[in-house]
């Protein structure tokens, strides 16, 4: 029975959503209208747990005065009698109305994480819509940088909060291994590796210098012992070699950072052919394209025209040469998310990129597929050692490496820093903060209070109160006798709406924000109320609150892919 489960897939506490359609109800009963109420948690705890303005932005069109409206919206809500079992609560100041979880439904809450486990939060919002995360998808050509780092952590983790919300999400790394990029790549670790053999060796402008080119040139002297006579030769020898070992490494670097696709698509796939498919799927859109009336040849080459569908001007999609370009297999790429049944695409981009999206949508038009791209924006990352901004390194080239920073700083702290800022904020990552082990630094004062949830567990059992003893209560009233306690108990009882409010918003800064409030009350609860007694009832009631709070901190770290220590 969920009587107290008012709303959400899965019998869930979406809480914010529950009074939102309640009060929409009351609305539409009393005025006439339809209407989408807006719910916040208030700024002072002490007006109740939950806020909404509907009355406020009422008032205009009502024409009546907005306490007068909130008064007769809650004189309707009472009147039912599962609102009345949830709230203890229903006021309102100032025209805002305000919400009060009672103690029955926070008992209930409980019971239902201490059942649930990590399942609770789970909801069917998504309704298993198939939605792909593009992300990071950096050139093959060098090092990942801080910059892809944001974008990687950022797309891991929102993946992990739709499939929780009920999405089938798909990760995805586009790998460019098509062009003069992967060309250069290979001349220059060519070029090296005539160095290394002690020729006289010029290295061009254009060549990739950081000495990475020289660990694959070392590497390719080792491994293949054929000889060549030229750098072209020697080029065309190592092209693929080289574009292996910097997508190996590229897949190492993430994995130590704790990401990890689903799949790694290649552009050149979307050029091969087969026996009954003699044109690839770049061929294909283009052909399309052009029965469409919307590519053009000038100035020897083939323009597809963007400008049509609000890009700033037409794009060339096929050069003099007749070398497709990128955009070409742009065009393709999404044509082939398509196909697989993807309903919606999301692709964190860098700032630098922001240029891209209009004639990717331009495409999106163009191929008339009601499938949406999402594009997140991410501003600048910078890294701040003792004050100052860390110089760059010489190994990699004229950048700081991501690989860098995650093995000085932790996967943990990398990981938790990085999540806590929203994407289009600047960001100053302080290395020396992430780097402490005390409660100055966030994801170790979070950590920490897991970790102190495992002592006082370990130290139940080592008096005789194991885990079947303190679920095999079913406590429905009484004992909430401290506002820290009923105050963490709340706090546990959000993850279903955070989860399903970042499915939706893709604000992914919400879980360390939410992580960092829970820890907060925890460390408060665990100030203020004894949790093992000489009271075998209060202390068995308490350990089950404290044992709700792992569940849901472990959750909450795990959809961060933050780790969870049992001690510190």
């Amino acid at each position: 029975m969920c009587l107290l489960s008012p709303l959400g897939g899965r019998g869930q506490n979406v809480m914010k959503k529950y009074i939102s359609k309640k009060l929409d109800k009351v609305i539409k009963q009393s005025y006439g209208l339809d209407f989408k109420s807006e719910v916040n948690y208030p700024r002072d705890n002490g007006y109740g747990d939950y806020s909404s303005n509907a009355a406020m932005a009422l008032s205009k069109q009502v024409k009546k005065n907005p306490q007068e409206i909130a008064k007769k919206i809650i004189d309707e809500m009472k009147q039912d009698k599962k609102v009345s079992d949830i709230f203890s609560e229903i006021t309102q100041i100032n025209g805002f109305i305000n919400f009060k979880l009672s103690e029955k439904f926070l008992h209930k809450e409980l019971n239902k994480i201490l059942k649930q486990k990590s399942n609770y939060g789970e909801s069917d919002i998504g309704k298993h819509q198939k939605i792909q995360l593009e992300f990071v998808s950096a050139n093959p050509t060098g090092p990942l940088t801080i910059a892809n780092g944001r974008g990687g952590f950022f797309g891991d983790v929102l993946a992990n909060v739709l499939r929780k919300a009920g999405y089938d999400a798909y990760k995805e790394y586009y790998v460019n291994d098509v062009g003069n990029q992967i060309d250069i790549l290979a001349e220059s670790v060519a070029r090296r590796i005539l160095e290394i053999k002690g020729k006289d060796v010029e290295f061009p402008d254009y060549c990739y210098k950081g000495e990475y080119v020289k660990e694959i040139a070392r590497q390719f002297i080792e491994e293949i012992k054929t000889e060549y006579n030229s750098i072209g030769e020697i080029a065309e020898a190592a092209k693929k070699y080289s574009l292996m070992k910097m997508i190996d490494s590229i897949k190492e670097d993430l994995e130590d950072a704790g990401i990890v696709y689903d799949r790694w698509f290649f552009e050149s796939e979307l050029y091969n052919k087969a026996w009954y498919q003699p044109k690839s799927e770049i061929d294909k859109v283009l052909r399309y394209l052009d029965k469409e009336n919307l590519l053009e040849e000038k100035e020897g080459a083939v323009w597809f025209q963007s400008s049509q569908f609000g890009d700033e001007k037409d794009r060339v999609v096929v050069k003099e040469t007749g070398e497709k370009t990128y955009f070409a297999s742009d065009i393709a790429y999404y044509k082939n998310r398509v196909a697989r049944g993807f309903k919606k695409i999301i692709m964190p981009l860098g700032a630098d990129h922001h240029g891209y999206i209009p004639r990717i949508n331009a495409a999106v038009k163009a191929l008339k597929y009601n499938v949406k791209i999402n594009f997140v924006i991410f501003q600048v990352v910078r890294i701040l050692e003792k004050g100052e901004l860390k110089k760059m390194s010489k190994r990699a080239g004229n950048f700081v490496p991501f690989k860098e920073v995650v093995n000085e700083a932790g996967k943990d702290a990398t990981r938790f820093f990085f999540l806590m800022y929203d994407p289009n904020t600047h960001m100053d990552f302080n290395l020396d903060l992430a780097k402490e082990k005390s409660q100055k630094n966030p994801v170790y004062y979070v950590q920490y209070a897991y970790a102190r949830i495992s002592s006082i567990l370990k130290k139940a059992e080592e008096k005789g109160i194991n885990a079947a003893q303190i679920l095999s209560i079913n406590q429905s009233t009484g004992f909430f006798c401290a506002p820290a306690e009923i105050n963490l108990i709340k706090q546990i009882a959000k993850l279903p709406d955070i989860v399903e409010e970042i499915s939706q918003s893709y604000e992914v800064s919400k879980l360390p924000r939410y992580s960092l409030e829970l820890a907060r009350s925890f460390h408060d609860f665990y100030e203020n109320c004894r949790v093992i007694s000489d009271d075998n009832n209060l202390t068995l009631h308490r350990l089950r609150v404290i044992l709700g709070v792992k569940i849901v901190l472990a959750e909450t770290l795990r959809l961060m892919g933050v780790s969870a220590p049992e001690s510190m």
